[in-house]
Formats: structure tokens, sequence, C-alpha cells
């Protein structure tokens, strides 16, 4: 009966709290993890080339280390970004009393 009343139906509130912020979570993060990882590979190129003066094959393994490290690193820190997202999304579910 109150469905259509804005504000007396917290699950549907919800509902559009829990989209609008999975979206931007979703870019946020997901951008960031892509955009950071191919930057560790590129960074360790650049750093081994220009900056060491190596060989392009050194380079290029050293670009392989330092990737597969900004991977690993980020992967560690998106499982304690989803364990805070899981809080707050926990919290929220008591703000709006949604079961």
């Amino acid at each position: 009966m109150v469905d259509s009343i804005e504000g007396f139906n917290n699950r549907r509130q919800f509902e559009k709290l829990k989209e609008s912020e999975d979206f931007k979570f979703v870019m946020a993060f997901g951008f960031g993890f892509i955009s950071l990882t191919l930057m560790g590979f590129v960074s360790g190129f650049v750093l081994g080339r220009f900056a060491l003066d190596w060989t392009e094959e050194q380079s290029l393994i050293f670009s392989l280390f330092t990737g597969i490290a900004t991977l690993v690193l980020e992967s560690i820190l998106m499982m304690f970004r989803l364990g805070k997202w899981e809080q707050k999304r926990a919290a929220d579910k008591k703000l709006y009393k949604v079961e």
C-alpha cells in the first residue's frame, strides 16, 4: 500500500542505492586496476630501457617482473577493498532495515 510513496519503501531505496554504488565501484576500481597494471608493465620497460640503459630484451624481462609484482599488489589491495565494500553494504542494510 505504501510502496508508491517515496520514503516508505526502504527496499526500493536500497536497491536504487545499491545499483548506483555498484556501478561507481566497478568503474572506479575496475578502471584503476587495469590502468595501474598496464602502467606497471610500461614503467618497468621505460625504467630498464632509458634510466638503467639496458638492452631491449633486458628491459622486457624487467617489465615482466614489475608488471607481475604490480598485478599481485593490486590483487591484494582489491581483496581489502572488497572486504570494506561488503562491510559498507552490511551497514547500509542495517540502516535501511532490509533483510
